[in-house]
């Protein structure tokens, strides 16, 4: 489904795939368009938690495939390269930047709504438009549609910026799997005769995050 590097080094993989945006004049919900534009080709940047890290990415793509392209990592399916690029999987969050101009030249302003739509976010995303939170999602097994009406209507003849703020599956399970009452697999406890063992490299807390299972180790057989 996903363009994915090995199992053990994307459990916090961030694959985009394709986004647009749909104009139409319908009030009750998603409307076949009017006018289909597909942000794929714009341009992107992918910007790590503290921005010590920019580089220019294509849009249907992954953090690793983009910090190879631009230099900041080795492949990681060389040699021990998994190993010191396990730090791209547990950066606290990896996000996809771009803009776009909402012209009036262009017909957007006779539109009724307006939607983004994702084929797939994998997995825990937040999407602002011009500083406007407009969605989240949670699983990577599904599509998402979110109404942008309101913010693109205030925002026409404007430069419009658009982020989506992907963070750790790992941190983000964990912190989940650790609220009361909740429990996971597997679960590594001092208590050797009462627990389940993990590999080496292997991720706890897979089972709190719709995505790729693989992404927190290797599963294949299990």
């Amino acid at each position: 489904m996903y363009p994915l590097f090995s199992s053990l080094l994307c459990f916090a993989s961030l694959n985009v795939l394709p986004f647009s945006v749909l104009a139409g004049a319908s009030e009750r919900g998603p409307p076949l368009p009017s006018t289909h534009i597909s942000l794929s080709s714009f341009k992107w940047s992918l910007v790590n938690a503290n921005r010590s890290i920019v580089v220019p990415t294509p849009f249907l793509n992954q953090p690793h495939l983009a910090l190879i392209k631009a230099g900041v990592i080795d492949d990681p399916n060389i040699g021990l390269n998994e190993g010191t690029t396990r730090w791209v999987g547990e950066e606290e969050a990896w996000t996809w930047e771009t803009k776009f101009k909402v012209d009036l030249n262009d017909g957007w302003a006779k539109a009724e709504r307006f939607y983004l739509v994702f084929n797939g976010l994998d997995t825990f995303c937040d999407i602002q438009v011009n500083g406007h939170r407009i969605g989240s999602t949670d699983n990577a097994f599904r599509s998402w549609v979110f109404d942008a009406t309101q913010v693109i209507k205030s925002s026409l003849n404007q430069t419009v910026p658009l982020s989506l703020r992907f963070a750790s599956a790992y941190a983000t399970a964990s912190k989940l799997a650790h609220e009361p009452g909740n429990m996971w697999f597997p679960n590594k406890s001092a208590d050797k005769k009462n627990s389940t063992t993990l590999q080496p490299f292997e991720y706890n807390y897979r089972n709190w995050a719709r995505k790729q299972q693989s992404d927190f180790g290797w599963d294949w057989g299990e």
